[in-house]
């Protein structure tokens, strides 16, 4: 039971070397990872996309309810990996919930690292961009005329 802390904590010392420690930022990082927001599963999920990093396995699972008015209404994720792709999970759900569709099909892969602020290796933005993968899988499944325009929402 206490394996992923463990897991954490081993993590955390080695991505230490792999960014800059010190910034609010990176303690927001810190903090998502030992307690990540909206971890689980969602039973009302009207859209859900698992993704899978090819070299190190890392996978995360994105659970989201679209709501009749075309926005997030919430989202979840569930998944096992490094803490870089765990905790960046957990910001993705927070950034998006109440968020438009329409809107977040503009939300870049640069915004979302940007979002979350902390220098990153090459690997290592691998890991954090899984969660957006399944994000920008479900925002394309999405046909453009179920989603409400700006001026009905």
């Amino acid at each position: 039971s206490g394996g992923w802390k463990k897991a954490i904590m081993v993590d955390s010392r080695r991505l230490e070397s792999q960014v800059e420690t010190g910034s609010s930022k990176c303690t927001a990082l810190f903090d998502h990872a030992r307690s990540p927001h909206h971890r689980g599963q969602l039973a009302t999920a009207s859209h859900v996309q698992a993704v899978r990093h090819p070299t190190c396995g890392d996978q995360v699972c994105l659970q989201v309810r679209i709501d009749e008015s075309g926005r997030v209404g919430e989202g979840w994720f569930d998944g096992r990996g490094c803490l870089v792709s765990q905790a960046a999970a957990s910001i993705l759900c927070e950034t998006i919930e109440g968020r438009r569709v329409a809107d977040l099909r503009d939300f870049s892969a640069e915004a979302f690292v940007a979002t979350i602020g902390t220098p990153l290796t090459p690997a290592r933005r691998g890991c954090a961009l899984l969660a957006w993968q399944a994000l920008h899988a479900i925002l394309v499944s999405i046909p453009d005329e179920s989603v409400p325009s700006a001026s009905a929402a």
